[in-house]
């Protein structure tokens, strides 16, 4: 449990300061580069790693944000531990800090338990009656939901966006059958 909650603060640490570090690392090396340099690929190579990974097919919704995007990047985390492996894709636009997406995966018996250690901001029926919950850290919204036997965590900056992105992320999080 108590490697549940690091593995959540680090995830969650990594996630609200990886734009911070980008900007960075675009000086020393090309935006590309510096992701690649950190575990970072192609959305599909890192989607068939994890499907092999966690034997079973990740679903991927079928939309994403109404926001311009310049890259997507994908990775899948093999820590030996099966607890914290994990596929993620980070949608990013180079030229602002403020239009990023995550979808973050892993398998259900390894999930975090983000409802026991975070404060839960609101709580949704998703249209299939899957229970999500809505975290909200700093510029971040994370809508946190389980589907086909994975943990989806979904998450948006809302800066810049016309609708609210909890309501963006309950329509992104009804697409997955």
């Amino acid at each position: 449990m108590v490697k549940n909650i690091v593995t959540l603060a680090v995830c969650l640490l990594l996630f609200m300061t990886s734009s911070s570090l980008s900007v960075h690392a675009q000086k020393q090396q090309s935006f590309e580069e510096f992701f690649y340099g950190i575990g970072y690929k192609s959305v599909g190579e890192a989607i068939t790693e994890c499907n092999k990974l966690f034997k079973r097919n990740i679903i991927l919704p079928t939309r994403i944000p109404a926001v311009e995007f310049t890259h997507q990047f994908g990775r899948c985390s093999n820590l030996e531990s099966r607890q914290n492996d994990e596929f993620e894709i980070e949608y990013l636009n180079q030229n602002t800090n403020e239009k990023r997406y995550r979808i973050a995966v892993r398998p259900s018996k390894h999930k975090l338990q983000v409802e026991q250690h975070y404060r839960i901001e609101e709580t949704y029926t998703l249209k299939d009656k899957t229970k999500a919950v809505l975290l909200r850290l700093r510029e971040f919204e994370i809508l946190v939901f389980e589907k086909n036997g994975l943990q989806y965590r979904l998450g948006l900056d809302g800066r810049g966006l016309h609708t609210s992105p909890s309501e963006v992320l309950v329509q992104i999080a009804n697409t997955i059958k």
